[in-house]
């Protein structure tokens, strides 16, 4: 009886044709988790009388393997010596752990199924993007309180395996800070590849009251392609930075005083401005600038003085300002502006402050008056010395 079991399974085995099956290649090498790869395989036919009528080639699917094209693959008419090579287009989950797998291959022919074992190694899933902030640079190099429109440009670094897409980034500041004008907190770049970098600009202004480490969130929002190559994962997600702010002087004027009358239509009015450092930093070669409205009655000698080399903390300095008060000045308060500025670092630092000059009633005569004044009387004269010389002539 075991004679005629054993009779029975050659004869099964004898009609299974000798055809061979290799792996000859895959793209990319390695294959990667969560990608599709294109495996090359190789079938062969054996130097054999025999020869199938048809075969038919199978990559089976599994719970990690996903063949996608072309699958089963057949062929008519294979002869021996026959070699037919077939590239198949499967998918492997993302899920897979790095190290060697068999892609199970069924060869099915009139004469029987053969199964093959074809080993291939993948290597872990690419990672989704990683956004670091890399750097924080500002301009001015300094950011000093109570200044407008400094420009915050913040590094992104993407430190994942998978490009980041259109990357928007919203920054968030506290209240010592504004921005600068609209969307001025908004920026965006259109990708950031992986193991790259980009930056993003901001700008701000900055409460003379501020100081020190301010905080800040970044908000990002951007799209990453799966590995399927047709759809896309969307992400989110904040990082914390810190703005610096720089200690700085603050000069503001504390008492203005009128050393002259400033009455209507005279000049070399003397006006004494006292300055304060209400700061923690000292003052470098201060300088007050006066800018008056264009429709005042003054035109001042000097429209900047230079008060001092330095200012420590809690002094006072001051600064004189000579100025012609025009006939046309009415007995009011006109209030002008003053930019105080100073060093800080390399930095020129500023801020606005205000005064206030009240001309008395007129009288006098300006410079500008008295001079045109004199060049008619000259005009004159000449014309009359003129007149009496030629009558003598004659």
């Amino acid at each position: 009886m075991k004679i005629i079991i054993a009779l029975l399974l050659l004869l099964c085995t004898a009609s299974v044709y000798a055809i061979d099956v290799e792996l000859l290649a895959t793209d990319p090498a390695p294959v990667t988790a969560g990608d599709y790869a294109d495996v090359t395989i190789r079938f062969s036919k054996g130097n054999t009388e025999q020869a199938p009528r048809e075969v038919s080639f199978l990559i089976e699917e599994t719970q990690f393997l996903t063949p996608v094209s072309d699958n089963p693959f057949t062929v008519s008419g294979l002869r021996s010596g026959d070699v037919v090579t077939k590239t198949f287009r499967i998918y492997f989950d993302e899920a897979l752990p790095e190290g060697f797998i068999d892609i199970p291959t069924v060869l099915q022919t009139d004469g029987g199924k053969q199964d093959f074992d074809l080993r291939v190694f993948v290597q872990e899933a690419a990672s989704d993007p990683e956004l670091y902030i890399g750097e924080l640079r500002t301009t001015p190099d300094e950011l000093l309180a109570d200044t407008d429109d400094n420009e915050l440009r913040v590094t992104l670094q993407n430190l994942g395996e998978k490009d980041a897409e259109l990357v928007r980034a919203e920054l968030a500041i506290p209240s010592s800070l504004t921005p600068s004008y609209a969307y001025s907190l908004v920026d965006s770049v259109a990708s950031i590849p992986e193991g790259g970098e980009a930056e993003l600009t901001f700008t701000v202004d900055i409460d003379e009251n501020a100081r020190g480490e301010l905080p800040a969130m970044l908000s990002l929002r951007y799209r990453a392609e799966q590995s399927n190559g047709q759809t896309y994962d969307t992400f989110t997600e904040d990082l914390s930075l810190l703005i610096p702010v720089q200690d700085t002087p603050l000069l503001v004027v504390t008492e203005v005083e009128q050393l002259d009358r400033f009455r209507a239509g005279t000049s070399e009015n003397r006006i004494l401005v006292t300055l304060k450092n209400e700061g923690e930093e000292e003052a470098e070669e201060v300088r007050v600038r006066v800018l008056p409205d264009i429709s005042y009655p003054f035109i001042f000698e000097l429209t900047t003085e230079y008060v001092a080399s330095e200012i420590d903390p809690g002094e006072e300095a001051q600064v004189e300002f000579t100025m012609e008060v025009l006939r046309s000045a009415q007995a009011r308060e006109y209030p002008v502006t003053v930019r105080l500025e100073s060093l800080v670092g390399e930095t020129r630092y500023s801020r606005e402050d205000e005064i206030t000059i009240t001309p008395s009633a007129g009288g006098g005569i300006s410079t500008g008056t008295l001079g045109f004044g004199l060049i008619i009387l000259a005009v004159i004269s000449a014309a009359i010395l003129g007149f009496v010389m030629r009558k003598r002539r004659r």
